[in-house]
């Protein structure tokens, strides 16, 4: 079965929320997290060891 990849666009509090969630699925893939404060979005992709995203097409 093909996973899902799936970026989350915004850092936030619940932005956290769906990246861990993502990270831990199984048949999910985290792709890349993007949000327009360049620090925050930076600490989240890194948690999950992904790359930030400039901009949400890039994820």
């Amino acid at each position: 079965m093909k996973k899902l990849r799936a970026g989350v666009i915004g850092a936030g509090a619940m932005g956290k929320h769906h990246a861990r969630i993502y990270s831990e699925m199984q048949g999910a893939e985290l792709v890349g997290v993007a949000d327009v404060d360049e620090r925050t979005s930076s600490e989240v992709a890194a948690e999950y060891k992904q790359k930030r995203s400039p901009t949400a097409s890039a994820c």
